[in-house]
C-alpha cells in the first residue's frame, strides 16, 4: 500500500443534492494504479461529502460524477463510476466495481463484484466473483459467485448461490448430526494455515455448500463452525475454536481465532480478529489486528456516530464450544 495521501477535497467544485447535502470534487495528489484506469497526478474524479469517503492510502478512486456521501467509505482497490450514489453506512471495498449502482443503507458490495445499474440495500452484500445488473437486492439477502444476476428481485434474507463448473472441485459435505463436515477434494494453498491442508483432511462443521466458497483457497479449520446464512470466502481463514453465524460475512484475506463473528458483521482485509466478538453490523475491511484473551472475548458492542469502535469485555469458558452450539442446530 502506498502511504502517500492520494486525493485532496476541492471545495471550489461542489453541488448540491436534492435534500440539501453539498459534496465536493476529489483531485488526485499521485497517479493511482486503480483496478480500472490509471488515475494520473492531477486528475479530478467523482465527489464526496467528507475525505472519510474513501481512503486516502489505498488504489480505490470515484469517476465522474458518482457520490460516496454521508458516512459510505470506499477502499481497497474499487471502482466507482456510471453516476453512482454511495450513501449512509455503505462499504465498496477490495476490487468491486460500482457502475450506475445506488448502494445504501449497511450493504457491502466486496471481492470482486461488479454492479450495474443495480440498487443494493437494507443489510444486504453483494460478493465476487458476482456480476449483478439491473437488479435489486436488499433485506440481508447475501449473493455471491452468481455468474450473471439480471433483472432479478433478491429480499427477505434469500441467498442465491450459483456453483460454476469447477473440474478442480475444493470440497465434499459429510453429514454429521444436523449439520455437514467439509472434506478437502484437493489441497488448499491457504496462506494463513500453519499446516498445509491436503486432499482428504476433514475441516470445520457447516450448515450447507453456501457457508464456504467452493472457489479461492478459504477454509474452515475442524474445530470450528460457520452456519445459518453466513459466509467466508476468498482467502480468509476460520479456526480456534470460532463461530461464523447469522448473516456474517468473512473474506479476503482475513483470519479468524478463537472469535465468534455474528449477526451482519463484515471482515475483510488482512484483519486478524483473534479471541473477539464482533457482532451487529460491525464491519472491518482494513489490515487491523484485534487480540482478546481465551478466556476473556474482546466483544465490539457497536459503531458510535463518529465511527469508533466501543469494546467492553465478556468473560465466557471456550471449552466445547462447537459441541454446544452444535447442540442448538
Amino acid at each position: 500500500m502506498n502511504y502517500e495521501k492520494k486525493f485532496e477535497i476541492d471545495k471550489r467544485q461542489y453541488k448540491i443534492l436534492e435534500d440539501g447535502t453539498i459534496v465536493y470534487k476529489i483531485r488526485a495528489l499521485r497517479d493511482i494504479q486503480n483496478n480500472l484506469f490509471i488515475v494520473n497526478k492531477g486528475d479530478y474524479g467523482g465527489y464526496v461529502q467528507k475525505e472519510e469517503n474513501l481512503n486516502i492510502f489505498d488504489d480505490s478512486w470515484i469517476f465522474d460524477d458518482s457520490v460516496v456521501r454521508d458516512d459510505a467509505k470506499v477502499c481497497g482497490s474499487s471502482s466507482v463510476f456510471g453516476r453512482s450514489e454511495i450513501k449512509d453506512d455503505a462499504l465498496i471495498c477490495d476490487y468491486a466495481i460500482v457502475e450506475g449502482g445506488f448502494v445504501c443503507d449497511n450493504a457491502v458490495v466486496s471481492g470482486r463484484a461488479k454492479v450495474k445499474r443495480s440498487i443494493i440495500a437494507n443489510n444486504a452484500v453483494v460478493s465476487g466473483p458476482s456480476f449483478v445488473y439491473q437488479s435489486h437486492i436488499w433485506n440481508n439477502a447475501s449473493v455471491f459467485e452468481i455468474k450473471m444476476l439480471k433483472k432479478a428481485t433478491i429480499d427477505n434474507g434469500t441467498s442465491p448461490h450459483m456453483i460454476w463448473e469447477d473440474r478442480n472441485k475444493k470440497y465434499e459435505l459429510i453429514p454429521e448430526g444436523n449439520l455437514f463436515r467439509i472434506r478437502a477434494l484437493r489441497d488448499i494453498d491457504n496462506y494463513s494455515s500453519k499446516t498445509p491442508i491436503k486432499a482428504g483432511d476433514f475441516g470445520g462443521l457447516v450448515s450447507g455448500g453456501h457457508n464456504l466458497s467452493r472457489f479461492g483457497e478459504c477454509w474452515i479449520s475442524a474445530n470450528s463452525m460457520v452456519v445459518d446464512n453466513a459466509t467466508v470466502q476468498d482467502y480468509a481463514f476460520v479456526t480456534g475454536g470460532s463461530l461464523v453465524k447469522n448473516n456474517a460475512v468473512v473474506c479476503n484475506k482475513a483470519l479468524i481465532v478463537g472469535s465468534n463473528i455474528l449477526d451482519n458483521a463484515y471482515i475483510s482485509g488482512k484483519s486478524q480478529i483473534i479471541f473477539c466478538e464482533i457482532d451487529n453490523n460491525t464491519r472491518i475491511a482494513t489490515c487491523v489486528k484485534l487480540l482478546g484473551e481465551k478466556n476473556k472475548l474482546k466483544k465490539f458492542d457497536s459503531i458510535d456516530k463518529n465511527k469508533n469502535i466501543r469494546l467492553t469485555y465478556r468473560r465466557e469458558v471456550r471449552d466445547n464450544i462447537c459441541e454446544r452450539e452444535q447442540h442448538r442446530f
